[in-house]
């Protein structure tokens, strides 16, 4: 049989584990958009880098006119890539760091109700 005090830990915690499960959710998405963005710049700068190995190889030449055009977007998909994913991964962790500072408080304050409680308890009864 529990005591009072670990039935209302019990209900703190499982609210507070609900509350941050909600929380999360919206981190994961961004967490993967972050990580993904490079990625996708990285696959497009190699992309580009193939389209110009193939004009240089269907015109035979290797002037700067045959592989500016299929470097240039290589440039550009890499840069798109990388412009993406920086503010990302810094929202996300300023989401991540206000997400942790917010479930320190949620953990300070049901320790103190929780202490709060048991102090008087002796006004309630042992029926919490």
């Amino acid at each position: 049989l529990k005591s009072s005090s670990n039935v209302s830990r019990d209900i703190l915690a499982l609210a507070q584990l609900a509350a941050t499960k909600d929380a999360t959710k919206g981190l994961s998405i961004l967490s993967v958009f972050a990580s993904t963005t490079p990625f996708i710049g990285l696959f497009g700068t190699v992309w580009g880098i193939m389209n110009a190995l193939k004009t240089i190889s269907a015109t035979g030449q290797a002037s700067i006119d045959v592989v500016a055009g299929p470097i240039g977007e290589a440039l550009i998909a890499t840069a798109v890539g990388i412009a993406t994913a920086i503010p990302a991964v810094l929202t996300y962790n300023y989401f991540l760091r206000k997400q942790r500072v917010h479930i320190t408080d949620v953990d300070g304050f049901i320790e103190d109700f929780l202490r709060h409680a048991m102090r008087q308890r002796k006004h309630w009864g042992e029926k919490c």
